[in-house]
């Protein structure tokens, strides 16, 4: 008899965050993580998978954080990242003829990204430094270590990163015979991405806005010992991971136009005219940037990416420069990295809640397509549940009705109509994420009888841009109807029996807060990592000042009606339902006072059960990445209050209305 899932199978769990391929090379190098239980921490090592199977080579021991392969242009050594072995990331070396690694920088503070000049004779090199704070309280005055935190433009924070003042990141060019380094760029911003040309001549980067306000981000381009260095991109406010295309004819690269929108799209900008412009229509939305591949055919030029569309993530291919958009591979799962081979065919990342994290190869066409890798064993021992992709017909906000789509996950076999979780997911201009590290607790309940509903509602992303801009100045109010009447659609169909529970995180814990406030239909409600206060959250959040005026359409000053009546700490009063707030301490996103917030509210002023549970050291993204057993213990506290909570009856004021409803129905 089959396993059932559970919460603890986190520590079971391999996955594949990074591939790397090579045109001399058909071999596939990835990074392949595991959790190291006892130390409560993760390893991962570095592997090979040959492009038309066989066994699959350890290249590192994995005892520490090996990542980020790079192949060399020859295909004869791969450069990574590891924290071996005083634990700052560094770049080393492996050569496939074989011999012990060898370590070929040593920054103080961390390595970020790497490439390979295109003769293979230097690595280009984005590494942070620390830096001494600027102070304009007085001539001299400097910051001590352990003294105070000195913050003079914004963002001063991040999210998994803290403070950011004290450091900067930079560029260099490492020789790797030698390992001599020298410093490309210096100055008040930060470098995150870089490229050669095809010649050698000049790179490409992209790099933080200097002033007051420093989180938007250009594309500039130097000479390759860093001289005349110049702004090529000013439009595009989030400008990210740019690449040459072989002939030197063009940069592509992707981006958001404003910011805090976080569709991101491809450009390109023409060499040496420096003339920018949009490839593809407005509706593609581009998932990693750091996984374009361009493709050269006697049909034409191409870049291969991974693209969001209709709450998938599939492999797509653009034509340059027309825009054409054309699917390779696709289905009901989400791929999350892709490389080619020497062969010139596709490999690629994916996982569903009913796959899970594997490597897999197709043909440049998407045909032939067949798994590489045998991670997670233990998965295909446990009862899989049923996937569904399916469409709701929904109020539009407007006094109609429209179509959108979800994802369905239920217990396999028979219907047997049980409770239904509505799993509200975050943003808001996302999507449903089907990776496993993101919804672990979805399998563990529905192996309990439990049915999942994940929408994609108006606002959401992959739908075009219309769609995703239908929530922007309408957060709580739509989302929660359409949730609502696709729970109704569902329980009239015989596919849940009625008792409802609602759980989300960051934008879906602000939607599960303003539901369980503005109505008593949810006998259980998990609400993580939210926003309950829009005016604090403004000047509180590491993004709050840039992403919430472009999703409430105003700033707090010009529209404070936009900030304070979508609030759900405004009507914390109102809450009957039981709720467990979760929160990570050192979230930078939705700060832990967003959390305390509506919590002391409603054990303050209301009856209803409630608990607040803080994770010492916790970020926004704790749940998928923090401590594993954060992570463990966090899913199953979910998995016991909604069980614990959905057998009761529902708050007494929904019961009343009901009955009033059904008493005037009679009459």
């Amino acid at each position: 008899m089959q396993e059932r899932f559970e919460a603890d199978d986190i520590y079971l769990y391999q996955s594949i965050p990074e591939i790397s391929g090579s045109a001399a090379t058909d071999m596939i190098a990835c990074t392949v993580m595991e959790v190291n239980r006892e130390a409560n921490s993760y390893h991962s090592a570095i592997w090979l998978y040959p492009a038309d199977g066989g066994s699959a080579i350890k290249m590192t021991a994995g005892t520490a954080q090996d990542c980020m392969p790079r192949w060399s242009p020859n295909g004869q050594c791969i450069a990574f990242l590891s924290s071996a072995p005083n634990g700052s990331m560094q770049v080393f070396l492996i050569h496939m003829q074989g011999g012990e690694r060898k370590q070929t920088t040593f920054f103080e503070k961390n390595v970020v990204d790497m490439s390979w000049s295109p003769d293979g004779s230097r690595l280009l090199v984005v590494a942070t430094l620390a830096m001494d704070p600027v102070s304009a309280s007085g001539p001299g005055m400097r910051v001590e270590e352990g003294g105070p935190e000195i913050v003079w433009r914004l963002p001063y924070k991040a999210d998994g990163m803290g403070y950011l003042l004290n450091q900067q990141t930079h560029l260099f060019v490492v020789e790797i015979d030698t390992g001599d380094t020298v410093q490309l760029t210096q100055g008040p911003f930060d470098v995150t991405s870089a490229a050669w040309s095809p010649d050698g001549e000049a790179i490409v980067y992209s790099r933080s806005r200097e002033g007051r306000c420093a989180n938007a981000a250009d594309i500039w381009c130097m000479d390759a010992n860093g001289g005349n260095p110049r702004r090529l991109s000013t439009d595009v406010a989030t400008a990210q991971f740019p690449m040459w295309t072989p002939d030197g004819s063009r940069i592509l690269f992707t981006g958001g136009i404003n910011e805090g929108d976080s569709q991101v799209r491809l450009w390109a900008i023409d060499w040496p005219s420096g003339h920018v412009s949009r490839l593809g229509d407005d509706n593609l939305e581009v998932v990693d940037g750091q996984s374009l591949i361009w493709h050269a055919s006697e049909s034409g030029d191409g870049i291969y990416l991974i693209a969001a569309r209709h709450g998938l993530q599939e492999i797509g291919r653009v034509a340059v420069p027309g825009g054409e958009y054309q699917t390779i591979a696709s289905g009901p799962r989400h791929m999350q990295a892709l490389a080619r081979t020497s062969g010139g065919r596709l490999a690629f990342v994916a996982e569903s809640p009913c796959e899970a994290n594997q490597l897999s190869i197709c043909d440049a066409d998407g045909a032939s397509e067949r798994q590489l890798s045998q991670l997670n064993g233990w998965w295909y021992e446990r009862r899989q549940p049923h996937l569904e992709k399916r469409e709701f017909e929904v109020p539009d906000g407007d006094g109609g009705w429209e179509t959108v789509e979800g994802w369905l996950l239920r217990p396999p076999g028979p219907v047997r109509p049980g409770p239904l979780l509505i799993d509200v997911h975050g943003g808001p201009a996302s999507y449903v994420l089907l990776a496993y590290s993101s919804r672990p607790y979805w399998n563990p309940l529905v192996a309990r009888g439990w049915t999942v509903l994940a929408l994609n509602w108006a606002g959401s992303t992959s739908y075009g841009r219309e769609f995703a801009s239908r929530l922007r100045g309408r957060w709580g109010d739509l989302d929660l109807q359409q949730n609502l009447a696709a729970a109704d659609q569902l329980q009239r169909e015989g596919l849940c029996d009625g008792r409802l529970a609602i759980a989300g995180k960051s934008y879906g814990g602000y939607a599960a807060a303003w539901a369980v406030a503005t109505t008593s239909r949810f006998r259980a409600a998990v609400i993580s990592a939210p926003i309950t206060n829009l005016e604090t959250h403004y000047g509180t959040s590491d993004s709050g000042y840039y992403s919430d005026p472009y999703d409430l359409t105003s700033t707090p000053f010009d529209g404070e009606h936009n900030y304070r009546l979508p609030s759900p700490a405004k009507y914390a009063s109102n809450v009957h339902t039981p709720v467990l707030v979760v929160q990570g301490k050192e979230d930078q996103r939705c700060p832990i006072g967003q959390a305390e917030d509506f919590f002391v509210r409603v054990m303050r002023h209301g009856n209803a059960p409630a608990e607040m549970l803080l994770y010492p050291g916790g970020s926004h993204h704790f749940y998928e990445s923090g401590p594993p057993a954060y992570r463990v213990d966090v899913a199953q506290r979910l998995i016991n209050w909604v069980e614990r909570w959905i057998t009761e009856p529902l708050p007494v004021e929904e019961r009343e209305d009901k009955q009033e409803q059904q008493e005037s129905a009679t009459c």
